[in-house]
């Protein structure tokens, strides 16, 4: 935390643009890391879920493993990826753009006692426009 630098040279759509760019880029590296995680989970919360059947992975690790040996890492581990990056890329870039908009108009307006509740408010905002 801390206050957020001034724009400079008075162009807030260059800096709406690049924060845009910053959260979508963001948002790729996050789903990059995430995905093959969630992938694993949601098939052993599958196997687990279908009664009389003994599941095919022991572990997480072990759920990696075979389905990156059986099915490849792109088409096994990072399956669907295309799709998640199709709704990442503009939900993050909203939300991180609309929050930096925000937390810059705020702060000169509070007193450094109060950015935290400036940084809770613009994250809430952003969130809530890039969910509409």
């Amino acid at each position: 935390m801390g206050r957020e630098a001034p724009v400079l040279d008075g162009n807030h759509a260059r800096t709406f643009a690049a924060d845009l760019v910053a959260g979508g880029i963001a948002g790729v590296v996050a789903d990059s890391i995430i995905h093959p995680v969630d992938t694993v989970k949601a098939r052993m919360q599958v196997m687990r879920a279908l009664p009389g059947r003994s599941p095919k992975y022991a572990s997480m690790a072990d759920g990696f493993r075979t389905i990156a040996r059986k099915e490849g890492v792109w088409r096994g581990l990072y399956a669907g990826y295309g799709t998640v990056l199709l709704g990442t890329i503009p939900t993050h870039g909203i939300m991180f753009a609309v929050y930096k908009t925000l937390k810059r108009s705020a702060e000169p307006q509070v007193a450094d006692s109060s950015l935290a509740l400036v940084d809770f408010a613009a994250a809430a905002g952003g969130e809530a426009i890039a969910l509409v």
